[in-house]
């Protein structure tokens, strides 16, 4: 658009210049003296078309400003438009990627909170062993206690037992049987600490 009124305005220009060699009225020097009433209308008639060139002049002028301020308001438009669409689309990803990162964040501590009840379930697991172990030990010890002090209660007896045998205080039948009681209890000490 703005070649074709280069153009025309171009083609303007040339023939009002075309036109000025007939306005002098001078001819290499000379002055004409009489005024030609042709002439007159000629000059009425070309300052009539200069000014309908000028009107036309600006006509198009006028026209082309608003050929151009109607392509930079589309221009406008189309950019706002891409410019809404590129802020909606970053919008939407921006969007996207946080609902990402959060369920990323929840599988994070879902499984973290898994691999921490399974580390106390084998830590209370382990500690109940322990302490089941530790019970039996301990009542093993307690089962070992009451054995040995009743052995030595049944020592100090047979002993106590022995001496009156000794000092021949007890008749010989009974005698016998705190021997042979003696024998029986020394055997059985002897296989408990060859069990143990």
């Amino acid at each position: 658009m703005r070649f074709f009124l280069l153009f025309v305005l171009f083609i303007m220009v040339a023939f009002v210049g075309c036109q000025e060699s007939k306005k002098q009225p001078y001819l290499i020097g000379a002055q004409q003296s009489h005024i030609n009433p042709n002439s007159l209308v000629a000059k009425a008639q070309e300052r009539e078309k200069d000014r309908q060139n000028q009107v036309e002049l600006k006509r198009l002028e006028t026209e082309a400003n608003v050929e151009i301020a109607k392509i930079q308001t589309a221009k406008d438009i189309e950019i706002s438009k891409i410019d809404a669409q590129t802020k909606q689309n970053v919008a939407l990803t921006t969007s996207s990627v946080q609902k990402e990162q959060t369920k990323t964040h929840l599988y994070i501590a879902i499984a973290f909170a898994i691999i921490l009840l399974i580390g106390l379930f084998l830590w209370y697991l382990n500690g109940k062993k322990s302490r089941e172990l530790q019970a039996k030990l301990h009542e093993q010890k307690l089962q070992n206690d009451a054995m040995l002090k009743a052995q030595e209660i049944e020592n100090e007896r047979i002993n106590k037992l022995l001496e009156l045998c000794e000092k021949g205080i007890l008749p010989e039948g009974v005698q016998k049987d705190v021997i042979q009681t003696a024998i029986i209890s020394t055997t059985k000490t002897i296989e408990y600490k060859k069990g143990s």
